[in-house]
């Protein structure tokens, strides 16, 4: 679910790589085209409000490849909200948990899990001033006080509001050194072994580590180091 600025989908690309393993042990990772803007229409037109089978049936009908799955993963940063609500008047990420709330009940009988990357806000905010198109820091801010900007009070603002939910929170500035157990946490396959995933992060077929456990270092890292570090 975000924060803003923090994976530019690349989670959601590592995860479509396993995506045929994944769905031979009950996990979806449906492509994003198949639903972010129904998902959206729909949180707009029921206005927070839990989801009606009828609803919930045309979701699953555009997400799901087959008629059940165990476990379905979604992404998009802008269910938090818009990068220009980030700061407002309310405080940070002030529409976070009644978004969440939203976003539960769209399937109102099923678990859900929530999994954030927390940016700092001071390189949070300057990245979101480059980001949006004619935006400045004077109209981003506002009258805030950058020293004001907390996490704390967001997570605990949504643990309030969604109780039945869970949380996986990281620290973004740490996801290169645990990417692979990020993957894992999100695809649900860290738990029982029912995706086949064992603890050093490979699979128990045999077939190796996750297809992208190593995308965010090839990122930071030159060809020379990243040979050297599968040596």
């Amino acid at each position: 679910m975000g924060a803003h600025c923090t994976d530019e989908d690349r989670l959601l690309r590592g995860l479509l790589k396993d995506r045929g393993r994944l769905a031979g042990s009950g996990v979806q990772v449906p492509a994003p085209g198949r639903y972010r803007p129904l998902l959206l229409r729909s949180l707009a037109a029921l206005k927070g409000a839990p989801a009606p089978a009828a609803v919930q049936e045309e979701l699953l009908d555009a997400m799901l490849d087959g008629d059940h799955a165990g476990r379905l993963v979604l992404s998009h940063e802008f269910l938090l909200c818009i990068p220009m609500r980030v700061v407002s008047d309310q405080g940070f990420y002030a529409a976070a948990a009644r978004r969440c709330a939203a976003i539960a009940n769209l399937f109102p009988e099923a678990e859900c899990e929530f999994h954030i990357a927390l940016r700092n806000p001071a390189t949070l905010v300057p990245a979101l001033v480059e980001r949006i198109s004619g935006a400045s820091y004077g109209g981003l801010m506002g009258d805030t006080d950058p020293t004001s900007l907390r996490w704390a009070p967001v997570i605990r603002r949504i643990r309030e509001t969604v109780p039945r939910a869970r949380l996986s929170l990281w620290c973004n500035e740490d996801t290169p050194l645990i990417w692979p157990e990020v993957l894992a946490r999100v695809g649900g396959i860290d738990r029982d072994g029912s995706a086949g995933l064992l603890s050093d992060g490979g699979w128990s077929d045999g077939g190796g580590p996750m297809a992208g456990a190593e995308d965010l270092l090839a990122t930071i890292m030159t060809p020379a180091g990243m040979a050297q570090m599968r040596a």
